[in-house]
């Protein structure tokens, strides 16, 4: 009765933990604003805050990826999509380590700044 019970405890515990425990998803983001501007990169999702960094003097350190699509569709929203960034958009990295908060990314209008978002 007792292995019953953990396999079952185990199993709600499991069934209501958060498979991305290190920020939102872009569905989260999109389903309350579907204007938001964010792109995501390693499962990790990225918002534009151009405002805040654009006076700083960041350096593109490495060429990461490119923007493969464009949608605000929660459902379709994946790796290396972006609510607002055209396809093919080049993303840099501002590190030489494996450690990305921050990408920059290159278009036409001028360097974009998107930051990690970290649930905390």
């Amino acid at each position: 009765m007792y292995k019953l019970l953990m396999i079952v405890f185990l199993s709600v515990l499991a069934g209501c933990s958060n498979n991305n425990s290190n920020g939102p998803t872009a569905t989260d983001i999109l389903e309350n604003n579907p204007s938001a501007d964010i792109l995501q990169y390693e499962g990790q999702v990225f918002s534009n805050l151009t405002d805040r960094y654009q006076d700083q003097d960041m350096e593109k350190v490495e060429l990461v990826a490119e923007v493969k699509k464009q949608t605000n569709d929660p459902s379709q929203f994946d790796d290396l999509s972006a609510s607002t960034l055209e396809r093919g958009t080049e993303l840099y990295s501002t590190s030489r380590k494996g450690n990305v908060l921050l990408l920059i990314a290159s278009t036409t209008e001028g360097d974009q700044y998107y930051r990690i978002l970290l649930e905390g």
